[in-house]
């Protein structure tokens, strides 16, 4: 069945491999059926679900944008 939206993964590694990025405190029942659901969607058999802690992304990009304002 056709879902009628249009699905692009964060990642395909090696043409056979789902890669999901979710930037959270903690991964959730909800990402892991987001996941399930592309599997479906897109018939991969396998994939990975990455969690970047959103605490340190935050600071990362704070880091960042202050690099570049100081050129």
């Amino acid at each position: 069945a056709k879902l009628g939206i249009n699905f692009v993964a964060d990642f395909v590694c090696f043409g056979e491999m789902l890669v999901e990025i979710v930037v959270r405190d903690e991964v959730t029942p909800k990402d892991y059926t987001h996941v399930v659901n592309h599997l479906k969607a897109t018939g991969h058999t396998r994939a990975l679900l990455l969690n970047f802690d959103e605490a340190i992304v935050r600071d990362m990009l704070r880091h960042l944008t202050r690099c570049c304002e100081q050129g």
